[in-house]
């Protein structure tokens, strides 16, 4: 049980790194101008900060809850 633990905070980044890494491949290999490009680009790295960011918070709880 405390494996598995350990090992979901790790999970959750990779998925994180993954989405990330597929989402900036689609947006660049998109056919729209560069201007629309980068808009998007922006919108998707703030969506993405703001989940990481809740992500690394309940990481955070976690760890409070596990060495309480």
């Amino acid at each position: 049980m405390t494996e598995e633990r350990e090992c979901a905070p790790v999970i959750l980044l990779t998925f994180l790194l993954g989405g990330v890494v597929g989402a900036g491949l689609a947006l660049l290999l998109a056919p729209l101008s560069g201007a629309e490009t980068r808009k998007r680009i922006r919108n998707v790295a703030e969506e993405v900060k703001e989940k990481a960011e809740g992500a690394i918070e309940e990481i955070r709880d976690r760890v409070k809850e596990t060495l309480s």
